[in-house]
C-alpha cells in the first residue's frame, strides 16, 4: 500500500501536457468551422474546441465544445489527428475527432467566435479570411478523402511528445 501511496504522490506532481479536443464536424460536403474573436486565433477560422476539463474525456470535451461554441448537437465517431502543438510559447496535445452532426444550426457563442458556419473546400477557398493551420489542414483531409478516422480513444495517458505526425 505504501509504494501505491507514493506513485499517487509522484503521479499527482508530474507536469501535465495540458490536452485540447477539436471537432471535424462534417455534413453534406461542408465542415463545420467558428471564426475566433481572442488570442492568437483571433480573426482565424477554426474548427470548434478547447481544453479538456478535468475527468471529461477528449470526446466528450470535443462535443462539449461544439455546442458551446455553435450551438450544434454531434456525435464523436473517430479520432482522425493527434499532434503536439506550440501554444503561447508552451506545448499542448490537440486531438482532432470527426464527428457526425446530429442536429441545429450553427450559431456563434458571442464571447469566444461571432462566425459559426459549415463551409465547403470552395467556400474556404474564396473566404478571403486566414484559416487555423491545423483546421485547414483537418478539414481539407475529412472533406477530400472522405477520412473515417479511428475510433475514438481516450487519449489523456498519451506520453507527453510535442511533434506527432498529422493524420
Amino acid at each position: 500500500m505504501v509504494e501505491e501511496t507514493r506513485w499517487s504522490e509522484f503521479h499527482r506532481s508530474v507536469h501535465r501536457l495540458p490536452i485540447v479536443a477539436c471537432a471535424a464536424v462534417v455534413r453534406e460536403g461542408r465542415v463545420l468551422l467558428v471564426r475566433q474573436t481572442y488570442g492568437r486565433l483571433r480573426g482565424q477560422w477554426a474548427l470548434p474546441g478547447g481544453f479538456v476539463d478535468p475527468g471529461e474525456t477528449p470526446a466528450h470535451a470535443a462535443v462539449r465544445e461544439v455546442r458551446e461554441e455553435a450551438a450544434v448537437a454531434v456525435e464523436a465517431r473517430g479520432l482522425v489527428a493527434v499532434t503536439g502543438e506550440d501554444w503561447e510559447g508552451d506545448c499542448l496535445l490537440a486531438v482532432v475527432f470527426l464527428c457526425r452532426h446530429v442536429g441545429g444550426e450553427p450559431v456563434a457563442a458571442g464571447s469566444g467566435n461571432d462566425r459559426a458556419a459549415f463551409l465547403s473546400l470552395g467556400d474556404m477557398d474564396g473566404l478571403g479570411e486566414p484559416l487555423e493551420p491545423l483546421s485547414a489542414r483537418v478539414a481539407r483531409a475529412v472533406l477530400g478523402d472522405g477520412a473515417k478516422g479511428l475510433a475514438p480513444v481516450d487519449v489523456a495517458g498519451l506520453q507527453p511528445a510535442c511533434r506527432l505526425a498529422y493524420l
